[in-house]
């Protein structure tokens, strides 16, 4: 599959399960501060690992993936629903971490800086 094509399932992933996330989910313990930073799908479009990231101090990361490995189901539906492919990839949750360094390393910078 040519990667520009790979890319753009990659971007309708994300903003798909970003959607259901936001407006669907039901857990009240998902409440908008779970953000997917990026998504990997395999070349033959089986799988889709999506990389999930959580501002919400109250949830813990193991927590947080078990809460969408359980829904994956209901994600893959939704995926189904609205992707134009043959084949509807597994989704896959991985805990991101990225923003919460980034966030660590600005404090850092303004201690340095005052």
């Amino acid at each position: 599959m040519k990667r520009k094509r790979l890319q753009k399932v990659n971007e309708e992933i994300r903003r798909i399960l970003s959607d259901v996330l936001l407006f669907d989910m039901k857990d009240p313990r998902i409440n908008g501060i779970v953000s997917i930073t990026h998504v990997d799908t395999a070349a033959d479009l089986k799988s889709a690992k999506v990389y999930v990231s959580c501002l919400n101090g109250e949830l813990q990361e193991d927590e947080l993936i078990e809460i969408l490995r359980r829904a994956k189901g209901y994600f893959r539906r939704r995926l189904g629903e609205k992707l134009e492919l043959y084949h509807t990839p597994e989704v896959l949750f991985y805990y991101d971490d990225s923003i919460a360094k980034a966030m660590e390393m600005d404090e850092l910078f303004k201690k340095l800086n005052p």
